[in-house]
């Protein structure tokens, strides 16, 4: 049973109420008065020092009167800022206490500091540091040093100053520039008026008051979870969380015990040693002892304090588990729990101390920075200037340096959304620090080092530590043709300070009687100080270029096709990673990676759920693996493995036809069904695989089938013992360092220590379920919306599997839970789904994978053969050559599917080969790759040694169409830049053209479908949106000004970016007011397949939904009660285009009720928001309905394909029926009606439950004829309509007799139906009988109705006695088509005698046309 905690998680999600988003008045009030006192406060300082000299001295040091506890806690202060606060805890959010061994190397730094720096200081009586500088090398490198002080503290504190936009915007509400501006002016006054005296005492009152608030914070955090800390411990240990020590010796790590014991010590050298931000501090002591007192004692402080705020951000993790929330960064995680959950009165205070922390650090980098200004510029311009002068430039120099930080703040605001403001702010100071200390340590350790010999390493060290941050500020990678390697920041001083100190000692060696003037060192303060600012255009330089060449790759083309595919809302974001000749060339991130609930921008280390890609990036190595260990044989029947996986006739299946989708299994196993919603049931989805029934014979036909993996990953675990997402983590994930790719398992937490998951597949059984003091779903609410939360996470689309009654997270944004319903179902670890990645891990896995297949080198964990293997043809010899496959040139053709084990090669996925990396044929090694649903996609080029990856958040928020066009030309784009083909021939010229037409993987392009170039079309709802609801108001100006609307619709209602169209009118502008909502035959949802709707309730505007659809006639017409109230019926439904699709007569009904409430008195409009027909139709086509007949399948007279859309239908029907309606059409754009369904761009969504694709939607009038006849048309299996079966049909010969009549455009094939055994009872129900199935291999030469007539008549001809004709009538509603059948005439002819009425219909038809 369910455990309570996992009840309290759900219950907690479903009544949580939005928290405040502002301080209350309290709360308000007493951050004014904390910000006057502090400000008054700091100005008695100012009167103390009237009393005494104002002398630079009394200024910038106190007069050396502070006790050394104080300074310690100074320190402290300056150390932490409000950048600390908000940001630390948005680190342990986001990962563990790694943070911690940085906090090591802090405390071992300042020892070395005090030995080595703090007795020169105090020996020489100093103002700055940069003084020592000057007694030791003398003037000019004294200048370098403090002029490269005051431009990176300026950047690295405008840094710290955004900090503080973050939480007075926040708390306050005031805009970012506003919330800066405020701080910056009250900080300034006591600073301006008390200097150093006024810095540090305001400091020890200001960080008493945010340590005092931290521990608030964390007794508050308690005691909003229930069970308090015991159960955040509970929670977040298990997923490491606490985890501090990490002895990896791993360069791009930031936190590691390495990088924290070496770096943190070094980083600390340099900003305690040599940084006059905190020198100044210590050089305020009464002497050298007490400053080594005050400086180590902070070490024990600032530890207690990391701990502290890294144990809130632990804290916030669980708290924000429980109760969902997007924020745009991690900065303002905390910031945001202040205001919306601390009790009045506490959140004031909270708010007040941070901002003391930023009021803190902003006075004394105002106070150093002038210090550093007069006493090592200044004076030595003007040292005749007497103390009054000299105390009125140094206040002149704080405002200054305030309005100059004030500035760079405001420019941060557009930059301050990326990463962790603390990150950012410590890699801009590690940049110079590294330079800095070098020359601090050639000074003090050496008596060698010259001044030319310090300023050229000092150069030299910058400019390394420079180039290693390039990466992470523009899209640089290479330069010179040599890749620059990905650093931490916590090893940059280390390093800088090397190379500064090694190259100085060198050139002092070299050059010790050589000299620089004043110009040099002006020079040199310009090159220094020029990297900050940003370069015009930077090149990146790398092997792609040739020698031969000569020119260098423009990856300006891919930019435009994602920029442009954004722009036309294809997809919210993407990030393109380009690798080529062993290095990456090009990495970019575009667009958002969240819409919704709030806009959140991509960046490059996002994680995206890879959705198909698990089966190359997991399943398919695992897979080989075992191959090459001898333990499956890839042309052994899968059931000599897996028992269970022989029945229905698949006991002779290999492989190798699952690993190339040749087994016949259809494309995914039943989920119509509520299993597994309410708890993960793996056992239940491996169980559908192994007892799925073939559509056809294995090795003839290529059908892409999640069943193929699903049953490789059940292999996978019942061979290794481990279950996959263990394997493919120890296996796979860790020998290719992927450390942010894995599995994202919904299962069961037990304790601290353990966490149940159901044991691999076959090694006991996994129904047995969960220990006892366990259960399947225990805790996994916490654990899945623990998972959720990585604020990297890309969400993809909202949860529509089962209902609200079944799946508790109906209609909620998947973010960090698997797409995929099979999967989700399964517990989110499945052979074809799962797994979450991000560009960088698919990068290392597509590199390592090329370095193993062209030279045999490197970590890939599969053998060269094995690979060569793989990515070779393995289709079988006896594949059909009527799949749809792709020309060298990109452009489709037929052929029979090439696939590899496991990855694609040319069939109807290859799309994002584009048109230049070669394809692999048998032979001759060309490209392969895969995609994944969500928008991912992975191609790879041997020939080049190139890879392109394109991450997508595609299907964000409610679905999309696919991106397969964009992912072509983006590899074009690709292929062309890197000149993967001959100079002087077409790569030379990239060109950005438009092409449309779509491959879905889960609906494979007809094999002649046209490319169709084009804009993507606009419905009705877009247009709406486009034109903000101009005929919705125009409608109101009718109605008194107000419109108050109904809405029928079901699933089909979205706009192109996946929102629906029943949340849009819900918060249209006034005064448009939705206030009903009506569905057809379906329900809203688009599942319910019966005459005995279930009452329905939209989860989101809680509206009721009234279900026009039951067993009485009048149960299908809106009634004029449910009417009254309205002002306009709003329409907006997918219609099918044929008049026994139900959808043209609960339209017509509409229409109908506007005449007729006209007469009565109320002005009721129809506004239809049109959509465009499933199949091409230039005109009518098909039997015209006899009159009198008219039904629910037949609203009128007219053909059964009647070639309009429900928009043109509409006005069809107040011209020739009701012309007191009112009907006002918004038309789509961009749209013809010789468009097919397919060239729109359109994403499909099912129409109805047995309405599944475009394929079906082309087959649907011909074989719709049949549908009330006694044969099966497929309900009941995967793909209705797109075949027939009967217990007493011959298969071959109903195939070979169809294909003997040469019907243009469409191939039939024997085959068997296994029809499901559900409530429906559709015919044959339970039984796998024979039939045929029907493949349109040329859509523009095939009519549907006229097929439907030669299906007929072959059924009656060769099975007069079992097939019964006469149910046809109810959809043909034509007695003479019918009696034609039954004489056995011609199709052909039958087919003839419907053009003259045919004629007359269209031509009235074309008077209420639309479109062309």
């Amino acid at each position: 049973m369910p455990s309570s905690i996992s009840t309290l998680g759900l219950a907690l999600l479903s009544t949580w109420i939005a928290p405040p988003t502002r301080l209350a008045p309290v709360d308000l009030a007493l951050v004014a008065a904390y910000l006057v006192a502090i400000t008054v406060f700091g100005l008695r300082f100012s009167k103390k020092a009237g009393k005494q000299d104002r002398s630079l001295k009394t200024y910038f040091l106190a007069g050396n009167t502070i006790p050394w506890w104080a300074i310690a806690l100074s320190i402290v202060s300056a150390e932490t800022s409000t950048l600390t606060i908000v940001s630390i805890p948005g680190v342990a959010f986001g990962g563990d206490f790694g943070f911690l061994q940085v906090v090591l190397g802090y405390m071992v730094g300042r020892v070395l500091v005090a030995l080595l720096f703090l007795p020169r200081y105090f020996r020489g009586e100093m103002l700055t540091a940069y003084q020592l500088i000057d007694q030791r090398f003398g003037h000019t490198l004294h200048k370098v040093t403090a002029g490269l002080f005051l431009i990176t503290r300026a950047a690295a504190e405008g840094v710290r100053v955004f900090a503080i936009s973050i939480v007075v915007g926040i708390a306050i509400g005031t805009g970012d520039t506003l919330s800066i501006a405020i701080i910056s002016a009250l900080t300034l006054l006591y600073t301006f008026e008390g200097g150093m005296a006024a810095v540090i005492w305001t400091d020890v009152v200001q960080m008493g008051l945010y340590v005092a608030g931290t521990v608030v914070a964390l007794f508050t955090l308690g005691a909003h979870i229930p069970g308090g800390w015991t159960q955040i411990h509970a929670v977040a240990a298990p997923l490491h969380k606490f985890h501090m020590l990490d002895f990896s010796l791993n360069l791009t790590q930031n936190y590691t015990f390495w990088a924290g014991l070496l770096g943190g010590s070094f980083l600390t050298m340099a900003s305690h040693g040599t940084d006059q931000l905190m020198v100044q501090r210590m050089l305020a002591a009464r002497n050298l002892r007490e400053s080594r007192i005050a400086l180590l004692s902070s070490g024990v402080v600032i530890f207690f304090q990391f701990t502290l705020f890294l144990l809130i951000g632990a804290g916030l993790f669980v708290f924000y588990g429980l109760h969902p929330q997007v924020f745009a960064s991690s900065d303002r995680i905390f910031p945001s729990f202040i205001v919306q959950q601390m009790p009045h009165g506490v959140a004031g205070l909270l708010v007040a101390a941070i901002l003391a922390a930023a009021m803190s650090n902003l006075s004394a980098a105002l106070n150093s920075l002038a210090s550093t200004t007069v006493v090592d510029f200044y004076m030595h311009l003007r040292p005749q200037a007497d103390g009054a002068e000299r105390t009125l430039i140094s206040r002149t120099a704080t405002v200054f340096w305030a309005v100059v930080l004030f500035a760079i703040a405001v420019y941060s605001i557009q930059h301050g959304g990326k990463g962790h403001v603390v990150e950012t702010g410590l890699s801009i100071a590690s940049v110079a620090y590294g330079a800095l200390l070098g020359v601090f340590l050639l000074g003090t350790l050496t008596r060698y080092a010259t001044q030319t010999g310090a300023i050229a390493g000092m150069v030299f060290g910058f400019t390394t530590n420079f180039i290693l941050w390039l990466p992470s500020i523009t899209p640089i990678r290479q330069i010179g043709g040599i890749a620059i390697p990905h650093i931490a920041f916590t090893w940059f001083v280390l390093i800088g300070s090397s190379v500064t100190f090694a190259l100085g000692s060198l050139a002092s060696l070299i050059f010790r009687k050589q000299s620089l003037n004043k110009a040099t060192a002006a020079a040199l303060i310009l090159l220094l100080a020029t990297p900050f600012g940003r370069a015009e255009k930077p090149v990146i330089l790398s092997e792609a270029e040739g020698p031969a060449s000569g020119i260098a790759p423009d990856f300006t083309p891919v930019s435009a096709l994602i920029q442009r595919a954004i722009a036309e809302k294809k997809l919210p974001g993407a990030v393109v990673v380009i690798g080529h000749g062993g290095s990456i060339v090009f990495e970019r991130a575009y667009g958002n990676r969240a819409l919704e609930p709030s806009i959140e921008p991509m960046t490059e280390d996002t994680i995206f759920d890879m959705a198909s890609l698990s089966k190359v990036l997991s399943t398919t190595v695992a897979v080989l693996q075992l191959y090459e260990q001898g333990k499956i044989d890839l042309d052994a029947p899968v059931a000599k493995y897996l028992p269970a996986f022989a029945q229905n006739g698949k006991d002779r299946i290999t492989v190798r036809e699952l690993m190339t989708h040749y087994s016949g299994l259809p494309e995914d196993v039943d989920l119509k069904d509520d299993w597994g919603l309410t708890t993960p049931d793996k056992a239940e989805g491996i169980r559908r695989a192994m007892a799925s029934v073939p559509y056809g014979p294995a090795g003839v036909t290529f059908k892409y089938s999640d069943i193929n993996f699903i049953t490789l990953g059940a292999l996978v675990e019942s061979i290794s013992g481990e279950t996959l997402n263990s394997y493919a983590k120890e296996h796979v994930f860790k020998p290719l360092e992927m450390a942010e790719t894995m599995y994202h398992p919904i299962f069961g937490y037990c304790s601290p220590s353990y966490s149940w998951e159901p044991p691999p597949y076959g090694h006991s059984d996994p129904r047995l379920g969960p220990p006892q003091r366990c259960s399947s779903s225990a805790n996994s609410a916490l654990i899945r919306l623990a998972l959720e939360k990585n604020p990297r996470t890309s969400p993809t689309a909202h949860d529509n599997e089962g209902s609200s009654a079944t799946n508790p997270l109906f209609d909620h944004l998947l973010r960090g839970t698997v797409h995929d319903p099979t999967t989700r179902r399964m517990g989110g670890v499945a052979g074809h789904a799962g797994v979450f990645s991000t560009a960088a891990d698919t990068a290392k896995f597509a590199q390592a994978l090329l370095d193993k297949l062209l030279f045999d080198k490197g970590p890939f964990p599969l053998k060269q053969s094995t690979l060569k293997l793989a990515t070779s043809p393995n289709e079988p010899s006896t594949a059909v050559k009527t799949a749809t496959i792709f020309t060298a040139d990109g452009k489709p053709t037929t052929g029979p599917a090439s696939r590899g084990l496991g990855w694609d090669l040319n069939s109807a996925f290859s799309r994002p080969r584009g048109e230049v990396f070669p394809i692999t044929t048998k032979g001759h090694p060309g490209s392969f790759g895969h995609t994944g649903f969500t928008g991912t996609s992975l191609w790879i080029d041997p020939t080049t040694d190139t890879y392109v990856i394109l991450l997508a958040n595609a299907i964000h928020p409610r679905g999309g169409a696919p991106i397969s066009v964009l992912r072509g030309q983006v590899a074009t784009a690709a292929a062309k830049a890197i000149h993967a083909c001959p100079v002087s021939t077409i790569c030379d010229d990239v060109i950005v053209t438009a092409d449309s037409g779509e491959i879905q993987p889960d609906a494979p392009r007809l094999a002649s479908e046209t490319w169709v170039s084009g804009a993507a079309t606009l419905t009705g709802i877009d247009v709406l949106e486009q034109t903000n609801f101009v005929e919705l108001k125009e409608a109101a100006k009718r109605h008194d000004g107000h419109l108050r609307i109904g809405l029928l619709t079901n699933q089909t209602g979205l706009d192109s970016h996946g929102r629906r169209t029943v949340d849009i009118l819900a918060h249209a502008p006034a005064p448009i007011q939705l206030k009903a909502l009506f569905t057809p035959e379906h329900g809203l949802f688009g599942k319910q397949d019966t005459e005995h709707l279930k009452a329905e309730e939209d989860a989101v505007t809680r509206l009721p939904v009234l279900n026009l659809y039951g067993p009485k006639p009048s149960d299908k017409r809106p009634k004029q009660t449910d009417l009254a109230n309205l002002d306009a019926i709003v329409i907006d439904l997918q219609d099918a285009g044929v008049r026994f699709y139900t959808y043209e007569s609960i339209v017509g009904y509409f229409v109908e009720a506007s005449a007729a409430a006209k007469k009565n008195g109320h002005d009721l409009e129809i506004i239809v928001l049109d959509r465009p027909t499933l199949t091409a139709s230039l005109a009518a086509d098909g039997p015209i309905s006899d009159p009198g007949l008219e039904a629910y399948v037949n609203y009128m007279v007219e053909p059964s394909t009647p070639a309009m859309t429900l928009g043109e239908l509409a006005k069809f029907v107040q011209g020739e029926i009701a012309s007191q309606a009112t009907v006002t059409v918004v038309p789509m754009r961009d749209w013809s009606h010789a468009e097919f369904f397919g060239d729109t761009h359109l994403a499909w969504v099912n129409p109805s439950p047995n309405l599944k694709s475009a394929r079906a939607a082309v087959l649907y009038p011909g074989i719709g004829l049949a549908e009330t006849t006694n044969i099966s048309i497929g309900r009941g299996t995967d793909t209705p309509f797109e075949h027939i079966g009967a217990p007493w049909i011959q298969s071959k010969e109903l195939a070979d007799y169809l294909n003997g009549r040469n019907i243009p455009g469409v191939r039939v094939t024997p085959t068997t139906l296994t029809v499901a055994e559900d409530a429906n009872k559709y015919p044959s129900h339970g039984q796998t009988i024979p039939g045929v199935h029907f493949e349109v291999a040329d859509r523009k030469a095939f009519e549907a109705p006229e097929f439907g007539i030669e299906l007929l008549s072959a059924l009656h001809r060769l099975y007069p006695a079992e097939f019964q004709l006469a149910k046809a009538q109810t959809i043909l509603c034509s007695a003479s088509t019918l009696a034609a059948i039954e004489r056995g005439d011609d199709p052909r002819a039958i087919a003839a005698s419907w053009s003259p009425a045919l004629k007359e219909f269209d031509a009235r038809r074309r008077k209420y046309l639309l479109y062309q």
